[in-house]
């Protein structure tokens, strides 16, 4: 961080006409004032003495004319760093004008004097006087004060409540700074960026993790936008934002960043530069797991750091020690502990010779982790004390002493010294709460409102999992009341920490152990689940999913297929313009986006307000149907939890360990992808984990709509089997992203389509080509060979249109989003587990539609049918679920899509569709169309009862029917109509006559 204060410019004070009226000495006076005005003070000192000594100590300007004098005495020993007489000078100046009668008049010298003396105070190390001065002088600074000095002013005061450790007051001033900087309308890049970037640490130093993140991605906006910037700036931003990119998980910024470093290196030559340089590139390294490299990366450090000077190394020492604590802790999560002390006990000498406290009572803190991994419990008591005893010496943090507190009183209660633990533990809980507390319940929500760090996350959990512990050995009812009180804390202040991104593994992971114990604690109370926690698991989660498909809905419900063939078009162009990296073009198209945007959102002033509306028990139970009921897996690092919701009931089962039912998960969908081997034994051993311990509320419903967790994504729920029946026989079954997507697509009718045709359909033809791509079977799209037949006859029973051979390009496919109910797409996709966007969808000539560009695109169908390989199956990402096809087609937009969860044969494929979609056009629900579908095939097929030739199709999303707009349907209520209105007619003129 870059904390230098910056020198003001001096004001032009006044004109001496205005003040003196006709003094004969005017022409003098703006002599001396001009040369104040171009900094020569030494020149005005001598025009002032001048002046002074021409007049009468009895005119009433005198004292104004010696507080000039005094004001250049102040300047040049400013200039010449000698404060104190500085400050005698300053203060000079103060007194002297104190009896001024015209002060109003002179409020931009005032100000150019208060400036000085609290920058000098705070120079000679006198930084409360500082503060209490240049508060002093921020009451005069009004209009008469262009922006940019005002700024300057207020930006270099909260500088000094930062170094006070009035990181508020800081905040305050930072914020102001920058709203003038900004309506100055002046070239300010650099200043705006530093302010952002002091207003970061300002924010990181009360542990509020949106401010900081929010302040420092500015700071680099800003710094970028100016081209004399120093690299140091550079290094020092991204330095700061990997790091915090990295507490937040994001591997794709961090990697962003660390290119951007490695692009200005070479630019990067001071010892501070390169130390700094070294850090990043260490603690890059072990971020991302790359363990060929990380001792590689220390040693250049350590050779380096070895040649500098011993002035050098004093200054730039604590980035070694950073270093090297940062490589033990990487061994320690690679379960190498010997590796791990020899850094961490390097660390320790090293900061003991350098007098770096701070970075012992990391080392510290590390090796206690080797000792709690062991179970030695008493070492590792050792050294937390040990990390704790630095707080005697230099303040280590709130947080990071309240996290060794909580560490101790956890193996504290671990070795069972109940009554110790708790006198440790309250003591945390007391620097947490900024108050000495006696229960953990005096601690809220409020207490973090501008603390939302992981690290405080952190320590709100482990104080959780020490009351789940004690729980378990005290079995009081207060311990796990406790327990679970923290627990929903965490979640809350998770809630407020967590931004609404692309879900990562390293957020995931926190999220899911405070899942894992709200939902814990609460079946050890034998409590339902409340409205408040289940809103808190759902908002917790990844609501990129839901935003993005909520908006898409939203966003055509006033504007036409024009409207959306347009956008769709120049999306699929601007994917096209960025293979050839034309930059000129990118620039126009992506302007011609934001027009369109912009004129998408103008017609649905709604379009915002949907995306705030948050999941209720409430909201759910009143759109779900009599007969349905939703169960939502969760699944712990331990055990895996469900939630069954109904119109009825909510209920909340602890089903079963994670650990082995993934196993019988994994070892279960290996054998439904082989006809010649048995499900049987399986699949009711799955049965029994994650559907018997329901059974009796779940045979009160017929229709189950399953919300998946990680693993249980491949799994078709279909095949599981009681021993008496298949869940196929005995239920319909839907699957959905999530309950706030499902609760969107009950909520929410299709928009009328009665100007929309029913069903297109695409069916390219492959010739075998050789393609470069190590995700397709054979290195060839083969011919699919029932593919053309199946769709003709799907387009057929609803009088819909077929794009073949040459017709199932792209293009067609681009210019037909919109106009069609239901999209049947009997191709080929392209699987790829490891980079879900490299991903695709076949079209004729083996052209690729990748799930990049189907994430972008806006596809407001209603039903989606992947009739290829494997389209339901992708790589999984924590908290997204599947990165797929099928999630692309609800990313965007589509309501409801079936896919496959593996290679299903061709014949099989082509005899399920047309019988699915023949039941569709009887009027059938989606899922009910797709159930009968299944057990018409094992029935026509006994010798291909095995799950692989049937249950490999699942459906997700909105289940309603589709059939009523139908056109063969509408045909016939047509002419049912006009033989009705024909009798009627007919009656009326007989008994006419009859008349």
């Amino acid at each position: 961080m870059n904390t230098h204060i910056k020198f003001f410019l001096p004001f032009f004070l006044f004109s001496a006409l205005t003040v003196l009226g006709n003094d004969n000495t005017s022409l003098s006076l703006i002599q001396a004032d001009s040369l104040i005005q171009v900094k020569n003070y030494e020149l005005a000192h001598a025009k002032w003495k001048e002046i002074i000594e021409t007049i009468s100590e009895s005119n009433p300007n005198y004292s104004f004319y010696q507080s000039k004098l005094s004001f250049c005495n102040a300047k040049l020993a400013q200039a010449s760093s000698e404060y104190i007489e500085a400050i005698t000078n300053y203060e000079r100046v103060l007194s002297l004008v104190e009896g001024y009668k015209q002060k109003d008049k002179i409020i931009p010298y005032l100000v150019d004097v208060y400036n000085g003396l609290y920058h000098c105070l705070a120079y000679s190390g006198q930084w409360q006087k500082s503060l209490e001065v240049g508060n002093e002088g921020l009451a005069l600074l009004n209009s008469e004060i262009d922006m940019v000095t005002r700024a300057n002013y207020i930006y270099d005061l909260g500088y000094i409540n930062d170094r006070l450790s009035k990181f508020h007051d800081a905040i305050k001033l930072y914020n102001q700074s920058i709203e003038y900087y900004l309506e100055s309308n002046s070239d300010k890049n650099f200043d705006i960026g530093l302010a952002y970037n002091n207003l970061g640490t300002s924010y990181n130093k009360i542990g509020f993790f949106t401010g900081r993140l929010k302040s420092l991605e500015m700071a680099k906006e800003y710094w970028e936008k100016t081209e004399s910037v120093s690299p140091s700036y550079l290094l020092t931003i991204y330095g700061n934002l990997i790091k915090l990119y990295m507490e937040y998980g994001d591997v794709h910024k961090v990697t962003e960043l660390y290119n951007s470093i490695e692009k200005i290196s070479t630019r990067l030559t001071l010892p501070n530069e390169k130390s700094s340089l070294f850090r990043l590139r260490v603690i890059y390294d072990t971020f991302t797991n790359r363990s060929w490299q990380v001792e590689k990366r220390l040693n250049e450090f350590s050779n380096y750091f070895k040649l500098l000077p011993e002035k050098d190394k004093n200054t730039n020492v604590h980035h070694y020690l950073a270093s090297l604590t940062n490589v033990g802790d990487y061994f320690i999560t690679q379960k190498e502990s010997t590796k791990a002390k020899i850094y961490l006990e390097k660390s320790l000498r090293l900061s003991k010779d350098y007098n770096q406290p701070y970075y012992s009572m990391n080392a510290y803190s590390s090796m206690s982790k080797i000792f709690m991994e062991s179970e030695n419990y008493d070492i590792a008591i050792h050294y937390l004390d040990k990390a704790k005893g630095i707080h005697e010496v230099v303040n280590i943090g709130e947080v990071n002493l309240t996290n060794i507190l909580i560490k101790k009183a956890n193996l504290e209660i671990k070795q069972g010294s109940v009554d110790k633990a708790n006198l440790t533990l309250f003591e945390a809980l007391s620097i947490l709460a900024n108050d000495t507390i006696t229960s953990p319940i005096q601690i809220t929500v409020d207490d973090f409102k501008n603390r939302n760090s992981s690290f405080f996350i952190l320590a709100i959990k482990s104080a959780a999992e020490f009351y789940k512990e004690k729980y378990t050995r005290t079995k009081k009812n207060e311990d796990v009341r406790f327990a679970n009180y923290l627990y929903e804390l965490s979640a809350r202040v998770f809630s407020n920490y967590y931004q609404n991104g692309e879900y990562n593994p390293s957020l995931n992971e926190l999220n899911k152990s405070i899942n894992e114990g709200l939902l814990e604690t609460l079946v050890f109370q034998k409590k339902g689940l409340s409205e408040e926690i289940l809103r808190l698991i759902e908002s917790n989660n990844s609501q990129v999913l839901r935003n993005e498909f909520e908006k898409k809905q939203l966003k055509y419900l006033n504007n036409s297929e024009d409207i959306i063939l347009r956008r769709n078009l120049l999306q699929l162009e601007l994917e096209e313009l960025k293979k050839d990296s034309l930059v000129q073009e990118i620039a126009n198209i992506e302007k011609q986006l934001n027009v369109l945007d912009a004129e998408i959102v103008s017609k649905d002033p709604m379009y915002f307000s949907f995306l705030k509306e948050e999941v209720s028990i409430q909201k759910i139970r009143h759109n779900i149907k009599a007969n349905d009921i939703i169960i939502k897996y969760v699944l712990g690092s331990n055990r895996v939890y469900v939630i069954l919701i109904s119109k009825k009931n909510v209920s909340l089962y602890d089903l079963t360990d994670t650990k082995s039912l993934k196993n019988d998960v994994t070892e279960l969908y290996k054998l439904l992808q082989d006809p010649r081997k048995s499900t049987d034994i399986l699949s009711k051993k799955v049965y029994q984990h994650l559907l018997a311990p329901l059974q009796k509320e779940l045979s009160q419903y017929t229709n189950l709509t399953i919300i998946p967790d990680e693993f249980l994504y491949y799994l078709p729920f279909e095949t599981l089997s009681s021993g008496n029946a298949l869940v196929l026989e005995t239920h319909r079954t839907n699957y959905s992203y999530s309950l706030a997507l499902w609760l969107l697509l009950n909520k929410t009718v299709e928009k009328s389509s009665l100007d929309k045709k029913m069903l297109v359909a695409f069916a390219p033809e492959y010739d075998g080509t050789p393609i470069q791509s190590s995700n397709s079977r054979n290195g060839r799209f083969d011919k699919i060979d029932g593919a053309t037949k199946e769709a003709k006859q799907i387009v057929g029973l609803f009088n819909g249109d077929l794009y073949e051979k040459n017709e199932a390009s792209v293009e067609n496919f681009i210019k037909t989003t919109g106009l069609y109910k239901v999209y049947h797409l009997a191709m080929h996709a392209l699987l790829d587990t490891e980079n879900d966007a490299e991903s695709s969808l076949v079209f004729q000539n083996n052209h690729m539609f990748g799930l990049k560009t189907l994430y972008k695109l806006h596809f407001p169908a209603e039903l989606v049918v992947l009739s290829a390989c494997s389209t339901g199956v992708g790589m999984f990402v924590a908290g997204e679920g599947l990165l797929s096809l099928s999630r692309a087609l609800a990313f965007s937009g589509v309501r409801s899509s079936v896919y496959s969860l593996w290679d299903v044969p061709d014949e099989e494929t082509s005899e399920l569709m047309v019988s699915f979609y023949k039941f569709l056009d009887d009027g059938k629900d989606k899922d009910e169309a797709l159930k009968m579908a299944k057990l018409d095939f094992i029935k026509n097929n006994p010798l291909k009862s095995h799950p692989y030739y049937w249950a490999g199709f699942v459906i997700n999303g909105d289940i309603n029917p589709i059939s009523e707009m139908s056109f063969p349907n509408f045909w016939k209520y047509g002419a049912f109509i006009l033989i009705i209105t024909g009798i009627i007619i007919g009656f009326y003129k007989r008994k006419s006559n009859i008349k």
